[in-house]
């Protein structure tokens, strides 16, 4: 389960804080990392993109709690689903099953800080066509009562 703090704040249960993450093992080729948290169950079952964070040199291995809030030294914080550049916690409807929140760690052949700053999850996907060179992903759970 996604431990409340990562939640939405007020309402949602939360304080709206990004998750920490870790990743170790890039490929050799790598030169930077992409996050992005999405909630399939989203809107209905169309899906919702909560955090998406950039331009992560591959030196770095980590980010902390928070740390992938906004944009900042090392990372560039993207669109989310209402199109702030921030981490949208998580805050799905009262009484629904408890959501799933996909969170991906992607390593990618493009150089840190190559991405513009602003994309969204479409924009994205387009920068990273033929980039990608490996990822992992976890899944945790969210609900509000």
């Amino acid at each position: 389960m996604l431990p409340a703090e990562y939640a939405g704040a007020n309402e949602c249960g939360g304080k709206n804080t990004s998750p920490p993450v870790e990743w170790k093992n890039l490929p050799q080729a790598t030169h930077s990392v992409v996050i992005r948290m999405t909630d399939p169950d989203g809107a209905k079952g169309g899906g919702v993109v909560h955090w998406i964070a950039y331009n992560i040199p591959a030196s770095v291995t980590s980010l902390a709690a928070g740390a992938g809030n906004k944009s900042g030294d090392g990372i560039t914080v993207g669109k989310n689903i209402s199109g702030a550049e921030a981490y949208r916690g998580a805050c799905p409807p009262v009484g629904d099953t408890p959501h799933h929140y996909i969170i991906t760690v992607t390593a990618t052949d493009i150089a840190p800080g190559n991405l513009p700053p602003g994309l969204d999850a479409a924009g994205l996907a387009v920068a990273l066509a033929g980039h990608t060179l490996n990822g992992s992903t976890i899944v945790a759970r969210y609900e509000r009562k």
